[in-house]
């Protein structure tokens, strides 16, 4: 199985070889009306990067996301006016202490 780690490539490699696949991934799992054909196209590109175990991942992390939206459309639980901040300050705070995942 392959490893894909983000200190082994430079950020355009990265975005072309890892992150591309698995954002092709997912919006394919994500279109409507549902594309069997090219989410199993895309899949295979995510088995070829990872693995079995990234399918995987990948896969749980798309289902989580797709059941969260529901269970909070369902709701109608509306985002703190905050929240948008919070999220801001965890993002820069995580590029600031983990500089060799986001490196140019």
């Amino acid at each position: 199985m392959k490893v894909v780690h983000s200190l082994y490539v430079n950020s355009s490699e990265k975005k072309k070889k890892v992150v591309e696949p698995l954002e092709d991934f997912a919006r394919a799992c994500a279109q409507r009306p549902f594309d069997e054909e090219k989410v199993s196209v895309c899949r295979e590109k995510v088995r070829a990067l990872g693995g079995d175990g990234l399918v995987m991942e990948a896969s749980t992390t798309i289902g989580n996301f797709s059941c969260i939206t529901k269970v909070v459309d369902t709701t109608g639980r509306v985002a703190k006016s905050d929240t948008y901040w919070f999220f801001f300050k965890l993002e820069n705070w995580v590029r600031k202490n983990f500089k060799c995942f986001f490196a140019e």
